[in-house]
């Protein structure tokens, strides 16, 4: 057996930040920090913070102490609910990542500038909840071409984000639909370096493997398209929230394996994965 890491596995920029600034909100607050759901779309992640003092609010319905430090999550918040947090007079912390932000200032331009806004990602996602709610009567997220067809967008000036971790080929398959209905379409390529380099890499690496491991949460967006991206090049792929899922029968004595990981995926949860391939087949 022989394994491989792929280049630009795991925690992207953004993730590290909002993990020290939770942690950081943890050492300094004078009352309780907690993170307004999970912080990152790591279970094992958010266990940790936990442990460390950093406890997880289901909502913005929880009934805060009132000298709570409410840490916002990496993927944004939606507009009303930072609001409503604010009106109840707790401390907010923002953690979300510059480029999520960044995404929300063009969306707010576009619409002081009169502009229709699409929104290319997945409507149940929080990134584009939050972003969504800027606006809500203004802002149409689409997650497909279809979407933009059935929305039957105006022949007026538009405007065109995506999710930081959306499909690269649905984003341009989407801004090609609007393209062709909309004469006037300022498009801002929003979505995330890291996410990008890390999925060419993973396919890449798969195309070379007999199976890929993919580590990170199950709900994380950002891991989802890795494994796709993996599938597109390998018949045999593995999504696994740690080593622990891992079962020596998913291998074979002679497979060349792949591993890559998400975005929200610590790189010691990486070196779990090796690890547990190099005891289970004696690899020095």
């Amino acid at each position: 057996m022989k394994i491989f890491i792929a280049a630009h596995a795991g925690f992207c920029k953004g993730v590290q930040r909002a993990v020290r600034i939770a942690e950081d909100a943890a050492a300094q607050a004078q009352g309780p920090v907690f993170t307004l759901g999970p912080l990152i779309h790591n279970p094992r992640v958010v266990r940790t913070m936990h442990e460390r003092g950093v406890r997880t609010a289901p909502g913005p319905d929880f009934d805060f102490p009132a000298n709570a430090t409410v840490v916002l999550p990496s993927h944004g918040t939606p507009a009303h609910v930072m609001q409503a947090l604010q009106e109840r007079g707790l401390t907010l912390v923002q953690a979300a990542c510059p480029r999520v932000l960044a995404v929300h200032e063009r969306i707010k331009k576009a619409l002081a500038q009169g502009r229709s806004v699409f929104l290319a990602g997945d409507p149940g996602h929080t990134e584009a909840a939050a972003a969504a709610s800027l606006d809500p009567a203004r802002i149409t997220v689409a997650a497909s071409p279809r979407d933009v067809q059935r929305a039957n967008p105006p022949d007026a000036p538009s405007f065109l984000a995506a999710q930081t971790t959306f499909s690269p080929a649905i984003f341009r398959a989407i801004d090609k639909e609007l393209s062709q209905r909309i004469w006037d379409l300022d498009v801002f390529d929003s979505l995330c370096g890291h996410t990008l380099s890390a999925q060419q890499a993973a396919a890449r690496l798969a195309a070379q493997c007999s199976i890929m491991v993919v580590v990170g949460g199950g709900k994380s967006a950002n891991t989802e398209r890795l494994r796709e991206a993996c599938k597109s090049a390998c018949a045999r792929v593995r999504r696994v929230d740690s080593a622990s899922a891992l079962r020596r029968a998913m291998f074979r004595a002679d497979d060349r394996v792949g591993i890559t990981a998400g975005a929200s995926t610590p790189p010691e949860h990486i070196r779990e994965v090796r690890d547990w391939l190099c005891a289970r087949f004696e690899i020095d």
